[in-house]
């Protein structure tokens, strides 16, 4: 049984919606390679269905069990302060969005 950490947010103003999502891809596919998370999917509330308290996009993120899920939080930390691949498009993604709510 897969472990489901989702995500919902708004982009911040004046952020173009493509080139965020080919950041946030980019991002997750890293991840992916570097096994720290099964799989993901990107979706995107449209034409104003949906509750708009979760925000325009969601991201599913699926992990095999927590562990996973743990060893991809401390990844992600422990590189806040260096200045690699992973930290570089963690901060693309992380830095323009709003209203940002997960749930596990």
């Amino acid at each position: 049984m897969m472990n489901h950490y989702i995500i919902w947010f708004n982009l911040k103003e004046n952020i173009k919606a493509h080139q965020f999502l080919q950041d946030l891809v980019n991002y997750l596919n890293l991840l992916r390679e570097s096994k720290l998370i099964v799989d993901y999917k990107i979706m995107r509330r449209k034409l104003g269905f949906g509750p708009s308290e979760l925000g325009e996009f969601m991201v599913d993120l699926l992990f095999k069990n927590l562990e996973q899920l743990d060893m991809a939080f401390h990844s992600v930390l422990k590189g806040m302060n260096e200045n690699n691949e992973l930290n570089i498009l963690h901060k693309k993604v992380y830095c323009n969005v709003n209203d940002f709510r997960s749930s596990l």
